[in-house]
């Protein structure tokens, strides 16, 4: 369930205010380029890179991370993220609309509300990242 997601969504967020993040976008956004001079059409793993760099594009802002951290407690409506903020629809709307782009977020409309939760499969994704890659550690049974 999402309970045994929290503590590694809690980890992901912590890492992201770092300014590692910074640096792994522009790695990301840097072998994209290489990658797309290199070949016209991309591979998975060149779409999977551009997915994970959509992410970290989105999380990089502080105001779509605070919407992640109220979706961790469940669904909401997008006029219940709003009220969360002292700033205009438009503006809640723009970054909702990030965040589904970049897969984090899911969107279904019910009636005239339209209610976001969290993708965890993109998180799942993004921490498995950070493991391959040796950014977080994993319990003491990983470890040799």
């Amino acid at each position: 369930g999402e309970a045994e997601f929290a503590a590694p969504l809690s980890l992901l967020l912590t890492v992201l205010w770092t300014s590692a993040i910074l640096s792994l976008k522009r790695y990301l956004d840097n072998y994209l380029n290489i990658e797309k001079k290199k070949r016209s059409s991309p591979n998975q793993g060149e779409r999977r890179l551009a997915i994970m760099g959509d992410a970290f594009k989105a999380l990089a802002d502080p105001t779509r991370r605070h919407i992640l951290e109220l979706l961790s407690g469940g669904e909401m409506t997008a006029g219940d993220i709003a009220a969360q903020f002292q700033m205009a629809k438009p503006s809640i709307s723009h970054h909702l609309s990030i965040l589904k782009a970049a897969g984090l977020v899911t969107d279904e409309r019910r009636g005239q509300n339209i209610v976001y939760c969290l993708n965890l499969t993109v998180f799942q994704e993004l921490m498995k990242w950070f493991y391959d890659m040796g950014f977080a550690k994993g319990g003491e049974s990983n470890e040799k």
